[in-house]
């Protein structure tokens, strides 16, 4: 009976110090885009291509894609170009956009999201080339995890013709 009695005191000791232990998941915020771009041409004529193929100066293109915070709240997106080579523009739903701070500016490629609140956000990367060569975008993407494993920095370097 002691045997039984002790064991049943381990458990409930062990219960109380895992109940009392104040941890917060730690993950690595995701960003899951589709491989295929919309473009519209300037003519108006709209198709779909990969994201790996040359694109042309004025053609507009649009990237789905999904802001995961995986295990933690997201916090903030933004992408970052020459915005003399490429205009940048994020569109966001209505009901994502309720969930945006102060210092957010979709147009301009920059998102803040209110603490605590949005773990997944979908959103649609629409750009426009203006210059050829090959860009750098920078997409980076903080949820309210540790420095160690936020933020991240996705890159996309489209070749323009």
């Amino acid at each position: 009976m002691k045997r039984y009695l002790f064991i049943f005191c381990v458990f409930v000791v062990c219960g109380m110090v895992f109940v009392s232990c104040d941890q917060k998941s730690q993950s690595t915020p995701l960003l899951h885009s589709s491989s295929l771009l919309i473009r519209t041409t300037p003519d108006g004529a709209r198709d779909t291509i990969r994201v790996t193929d040359s694109l042309s100066i004025g053609d507009t293109l649009r990237l789905n894609m999904v802001l995961d915070g995986y295990l933690n709240t997201l916090t903030s997106f933004a992408v970052r170009t020459d915005t003399s080579s490429i205009g940048i523009a994020l569109e966001i739903d209505s009901i994502v956009n309720q969930y945006l701070i102060a210092g957010s500016d979709p147009a301009n490629g920059r998102l803040n999201f209110a603490a605590e609140q949005l773990y997944v956000c979908p959103a649609t990367l629409r750009f426009v080339p203006r210059r050829s060569g090959t860009h750098l975008m920078e997409f980076i993407l903080a949820n309210d995890a540790d420095a160690s494993y936020s933020p991240r920095t996705y890159t996309y370097k489209p070749v323009v013709r």
